[in-house]
């Protein structure tokens, strides 16, 4: 589900969002996509992906922006990387019912 209420200056703010908790709480999974030279697609699908989500819970299924915003949150920034094999903030969003696509 592709949205236009998020503009690019959205997306961008959450690239930015995502690209600086990476920077603080996940050093090796950010040189990991460095490295791998798959950042910009990962930050871009990312934060499409969070676009979507706030789309969805708050235009579609009616949800105060604020909460919107801090489920997006628990599913897009993860705990710090105590363990890189814990599960990942993938895993955290199958946690969470469907919402409509």
């Amino acid at each position: 589900m592709s949205n236009q209420p998020l503009s690019n200056y959205s997306k961008s703010r959450l690239r930015g969002i995502l690209l600086t908790h990476w920077e603080n709480y996940h050093p090796k999974l950010l040189a990991e996509l460095q490295r791998d030279n798959t950042l910009e697609t990962v930050l871009d699908q990312l934060a499409q992906q969070w676009s979507d989500l706030l789309y969805d819970l708050v235009v579609v299924q009616g949800m105060d922006y604020m909460g919107a915003w801090e489920i997006g949150v628990y599913i897009f920034l993860a705990p710090e990387e105590a363990d890189e094999a814990g599960p990942s903030s993938q895993n955290r969003h199958d946690d969470l019912p469907e919402t409509s696509a």
